[in-house]
């Protein structure tokens, strides 16, 4: 059986192209692993019970330097890919999205990304699944996680499937675990990435030697195959479009160089 810890970021146009919904698929060992892999961490690099471990350096306890911050960071990273965990992120451009209500919008991207887990990774592993949301906003949470049990998804193109292999779900908080603050970095560090290769703004451009040391954090993460051929593919297996196909060229563009740019190092380490 599976866990998968979902989350989402970007959810504000102004802070990037796309907007990003996703997590990291483990199992119930690898969650123990990793509840004490961060919280050796945590005890190495000085944080306090209540201190917040996150991806963004806003978060950071003040007692703690940034390049401490940042190795912590890393290290976490680095042991979510020893441990063989994988990450599931979907991808939507905020432009397409615009004639969708948030609420609207955010629900659909859920019910993709969980779909997705689904029918495409706990089918592929013969196998079932738990989700825990990191939590959603407002008074919808819990309503959400009874329609999700209850009820076939509804997707923008009419579709409603079973989930099947989904038997439980959930949602957490910040600060309510480890593999929440593991999520959030591994989340986040995607994030980062994504609004180098496709900014919203020169603003929302991060620089070019950090988001290629969190790419090589990332790839290994991310779901893929190689097929035999030495590159590793994770468009629709860890990377996932939103929607699926893309008709505006310009739109496809802002796609196919995000998904490159990972393949590219999936290349390297394929």
């Amino acid at each position: 059986m599976y866990w998968f810890h979902v989350d989402e970021t970007n959810t504000d146009p102004k802070q990037g192209t796309f907007l990003i919904h996703g997590g990291l698929v483990m199992s119930a060992a690898q969650m123990q692993q990793v509840h004490a892999i961060v919280g050796g961490v945590r005890s190495n690099y000085g944080f306090g019970p209540s201190d917040s471990f996150k991806f963004q350096t806003a978060s950071r306890p003040q007692h703690i330097p940034i390049p401490a911050w940042n190795a912590a960071k890393n290290v976490v990273l680095q042991a979510a890919a020893s441990l063989g965990i994988e990450m599931l992120v979907l991808v939507t451009h905020h432009d397409i999205a615009s004639g969708i209500n948030s609420k609207r919008k955010m629900e659909y991207a859920m019910n993709r990304v969980l779909m997705h887990y689904d029918r495409s990774y706990l089918n592929s592993k013969s196998s079932v699944g738990a989700v825990c949301f990191d939590r959603i906003e407002g008074k919808d949470g819990y309503p959400y996680l009874k329609r999700r049990f209850q009820e076939p998804l509804e997707l923008p193109s009419g579709f409603k499937p079973p989930l099947e292999r989904v038997i439980h779900y959930s949602m957490s908080c910040d600060g309510a675990s480890h593999i929440s603050s593991l999520v959030d970095i591994a989340l986040g560090a995607f994030r980062f990435c994504a609004n180098y290769v496709a900014p919203a703004s020169i603003g929302t451009k991060g620089s070019q030697q950090a988001a290629e040391t969190l790419r090589g954090l990332i790839v290994p993460l991310l779901w893929g195959f190689s097929f035999g051929r030495g590159v590793k593919t994770f468009r629709e297996f860890g990377f996932i479009w939103s929607p699926r196909q893309i008709q505006v060229p310009r739109y496809r563009e802002d796609y196919e160089q995000l998904t490159d740019w990972f393949e590219e190092r999936g290349a390297a380490s394929g």
